[in-house]
């Protein structure tokens, strides 16, 4: 899944996808079978058509997409229509009298889906105008389509988007930015009054520093200038601006990238995310779902093009590496496997907020290990000193995934950290014991542990070995120097000269 979701751009194309969800209550992103490749493209909501009254409280048996394509490319795709295809988009449209050649056709793409399994009444059907470019049975129990809807309708199948929920208070702050802007202009310039006859008006000038001579006795000229509108106005404006941030959910600390003056720890921070969270709890899991949705879908197809094809292949982009994977060996039926979602990354994103959570998991003791600390940091400008530091480890889990995945024993080795390696390897054991993996891979993960404690055993005994002779040679060492010492004072002085 991750290989096809890369070569896809499939979270690319999800993001515009979830941002026509919020607009327009729908995204749809649509999972084709393009030149032997499993493709995704987002689509337009408004392309999209269905029977309003068939699916009022159901979902819909029959569902189209309108789309403009350019000719070149309907006449590659169907090169068997070539002729129809020149006549139709050979029609001309009329503007202002002259004719401009159509180089868009009109195509209308339909799916019917069979009533049940083995019915063969299901139908995906391709024309444009009167033209059948392609009519074909279609199998499959759902349309090729991963819908993401913001919030969905008690009726019909459309959902209800952001912007149409903050539609009343939108119109409340534009009108209200309306009169604000006109009495701006009304009244944005200053006023001057003057007693009558006081002064010639000619000599009222808009200019720095000017003299204005008023008659003796007079009253002088007095500048005024006029409230353009109530504090009233600008209050409530901000009210509704604030009503808005409260039905939507997203705080204003989200929306203008701003952390709350008080609030400086991570925890903290990952705090009030948490609550802001809560409001988008359903969107969230819909988000999820929309994932697991498209592994469905590419799931099927992958089949269908290994059907085709014999033999259907993805690249998986590790750190420091690319695997193809071949779609035969990871074959299974649909009662074979569940599709769940796993946060990738349970840590904070910012640089900050990632060191703090780290410091409490070291400060509670879920953390002993510094490699372990400097791998969950992952900070750029630190990858190069990270990846040495965490080199035992990710080689261990190099040989776990190996040997769990890949069915492919890996040896313990004299240079690894053999004393982490049965640590984290224990660890994956009991893991995989759980999660019911297959008995000759957990007869692998075992075969090692014996392995690597035989091999810490034999470098022990090395290690002993080495200590000991270091030792004898250091005695050998402490002997020679004395005799050499002693050789150097001479012969021992006899009493008598002792004496004398």
């Amino acid at each position: 899944m991750e290989g096809v979701f890369y070569e896809c751009k499939i979270y690319e194309h999800a993001r515009r996808v979830f941002v026509d969800a919020a607009i327009f209550g729908t995204g749809f992103l649509k999972v084709i079978k393009h030149e032997g490749r499993v493709k995704v493209e987002r689509v337009f909501p408004s392309e999209m058509m269905v029977d309003e009254q068939g699916c009022t409280t159901s979902e819909p048996r029959t569902l189209y997409q309108t789309k403009y394509l350019p000719l070149e490319t309907l006449l590659h795709k169907f090169p068997k229509k070539q002729k129809k295809l020149l006549v139709l988009a050979g029609e001309h449209i009329i503007e202002g009298g002259k004719a401009i050649e159509n180089d868009l056709v009109k195509v209308v793409e339909g799916w019917h889906l069979p009533s049940g399994g083995g019915a063969g009444d299901g139908r995906h059907v391709i024309c444009a105008d009167d033209l059948t470019l392609l009519d074909e049975p279609y199998a499959q129990s759902y349309f090729p389509f991963v819908i993401l809807r913001w919030t969905p309708q008690p009726f019909g199948w459309f959902g209800q988007g952001l912007a149409e929920q903050l539609a009343g208070i939108q119109k409340e702050i534009d009108k209200l930015l309306t009169r604000i802007q006109e009495a701006m202009h009304l009244f944005s310039n200053a006023k001057v009054l003057v007693e009558k006859d006081s002064i010639e008006k000619h000599k009222l000038r808009n200019v720095t520093g000017d003299i204005i001579e008023y008659k003796r006795g007079g009253q002088a000229p007095m500048v005024h200038m006029p409230s353009a509108i109530s504090n009233e106005v600008f209050k409530h404006l901000w009210e509704l601006y604030a009503k808005a941030y409260e039905i939507s959910g997203i705080s204003q600390m989200s929306a203008a990238s701003q952390k709350p003056a008080d609030v400086e720890s991570g925890i903290a921070i990952q705090t009030l995310l948490d609550i802001e969270t809560q409001r988008f709890a359903l969107i969230a899991k819909d988000w999820e779902e929309f994932f697991c949705d498209a592994a469905k879908i590419v799931i099927d197809f992958a089949k269908e093009l290994n059907s085709d094809q014999k033999g259907f292949k993805s690249k998986w982009v590790a750190k420091d590496f690319v695997e193809t994977v071949e779609w035969s060996e990871v074959d299974m039926r649909r009662d074979q496997y569940v599709l769940k979602v796993y946060p990738a990354n349970l840590l904070p994103q910012t640089p900050y907020g990632k060191l703090a959570a780290v410091e409490n998991l070291i400060r509670i003791g879920l953390i002993e290990d510094r490699k372990e600390a400097m791998s969950l940091l992952d900070y750029p400008d630190l990858s190069k000193h990270q990846s040495l530091v965490s080199a035992d480890i990710d080689n261990i889990d190099m040989a776990v995934s190996q040997m769990l995945s890949g069915g492919e024993y890996v040896e313990p080795e004299p240079y690894q950290d053999l004393l982490l390696g049965l640590k984290r390897v224990t660890s994956s054991l009991v893991r995989a014991r759980i999660d019911k993996a297959p008995e000759n891979r957990l007869l692998m993960l075992e075969q090692w542990l014996e392995d690597a404690e035989r091999l810490l055993e034999v470098k022990e005994a090395e290690l002993e070995a080495q200590n000991q002779a270091m030792m004898q040679q250091q005695e050998l060492q402490a002997q020679q120097a004395e005799m050499d010492a002693l050789a150097q004072a001479g012969p021992a002085a006899t009493p008598t000269q002792q004496l004398s």
